[in-house]
């Protein structure tokens, strides 16, 4: 009886051994600040980009086809900062502001949530969904979808309460660790305008760590 007794407090203790082990082994769950912190760390190494950006247009504006071909300037300032213009844009992109500025909402306007690892196409991603905290804004959601392998963006959707939405996805150099922008592709509604169609943003001559002056930027905006 004894011996029986011994043999099971040895099992127990085993057995809380590696139920400790379990939880002490387990991962960190995922939240909003831990993984900002990573997304930070990713692009630590990339500090300015200018480059020069070329917007190829195509839509609907009515019952219209519309073409436009514009000629830009893409700049981009660590930690989240980019600006990308165009001399002439046409004035129904004031509806979409998301088309041409895509840094991640801040949190004090916008309630944020994370998930992931998600199963998506051939790999997995981590999703942002942001929604404002004011009732009144114009924007109902922005999904922001990153590469785990490299927390790249990947994708950046914009619903806005109208009806209208705005859906970005990035490319980026394929020979260089530096996560930088190569192409923009876009998926565009505005129902204020009764437009649909789809642009394609391309960049060239990009200049890497040079030294951008953050003047650039001019007063800091928020999407609302």
């Amino acid at each position: 009886m004894k011996r029986n007794f011994s043999k099971t407090l040895v099992n127990i203790v085993l057995l809380l051994g590696l139920l400790v082990g379990q939880a002490a082994s387990a991962p960190t769950p995922l939240t909003v600040e831990s993984f900002l912190s990573e997304l930070r760390k990713a692009n630590d190494s990339l500090e300015d980009v200018w480059a020069k950006a070329t917007l190829d247009l195509n839509i609907v504006l009515g019952i219209l086809p519309y073409t436009e071909h514009l000629k830009g300037t893409y700049f981009y300032l660590n930690p989240n900062k980019h600006r990308l213009e165009f001399q002439d844009a046409p004035s129904y992109f004031d509806k979409a502001p998301s088309m041409f500025s895509w840094k991640l909402p801040s949190q004090e306007k916008y309630r944020a949530e994370i998930a992931g690892p998600i199963k998506q196409g051939a790999g997995e991603v981590y999703q942002l969904l942001f929604r404002p905290k004011a009732h009144q804004s114009s924007t109902l959601s922005i999904t922001c979808t990153f590469d785990v392998e490299n927390l790249r963006l990947r994708q950046q959707k914009t619903v806005y309460r109208d009806g209208g939405s705005v859906d970005l996805k990035f490319s980026y150099w394929s020979d260089s660790e530096l996560p930088v922008i190569d192409r923009v592709s876009a998926a565009v509604a505005i129902p204020t305008y009764a437009l649909t169609g789809s642009a394609i943003i391309s960049f060239s001559d990009q200049a890497v760590n040079k030294g951008l002056d953050s003047e650039v930027f001019g007063p800091e905006q928020e999407q609302e």
